[in-house]
């Protein structure tokens, strides 16, 4: 029993390792996607939004 539940706790502990450095690329890439988006969103709804700046 003491044998299924360490091979249990390294497959957790590698599952684990192997999520955590791919969630740090996905991650990494979903934020420069997000910040790409959002930047894109930003500028368009700050077209709609804010009133046309004069005199500057």
């Amino acid at each position: 029993m003491g044998d299924i539940l360490g091979d249990s706790y390294f497959l957790l502990y590698l599952i684990l390792v192997f999520l955590f450095y791919s969630a740090d690329i996905v991650i990494t890439l979903f934020c420069c996607l997000f910040c790409r988006v959002l930047d894109k969103w930003s500028s368009k709804l700050w077209v709609q939004v804010a009133p046309p700046k004069r005199g500057r």
